[in-house]
């Protein structure tokens, strides 16, 4: 259920408002298309990473749970 094709072939599952009045994408739209470990290529920058951590650190304040967000692996204890 997390392959890109059975994704696509129920996209209607992850539309979030489906009765927008200005559709945040149009059907069939992606964020990003890239491979794992591969934001650098869509543009990300460590500086950027970093921020996006920082604002993620203030939500998310278990810090074990925060690495576990960014870095994956197995869920914690």
């Amino acid at each position: 259920m997390a392959s890109f094709e059975w994704m696509k072939a129920n996209q209607t599952k992850f539309e979030t408002f489906p009765r927008a009045v200005v559709p945040i994408l149009e059907t069939g739209a992606m964020i990003r298309n890239g491979k794992t470990g591969a934001a650098h290529e869509d543009g990300m920058t460590s500086e950027i990473a970093g921020q996006l951590r920082a604002f993620g650190s203030r939500i998310v304040t278990d810090p074990v749970a925060l690495a576990w967000l960014y870095e994956g692996g197995p869920l914690p204890a």
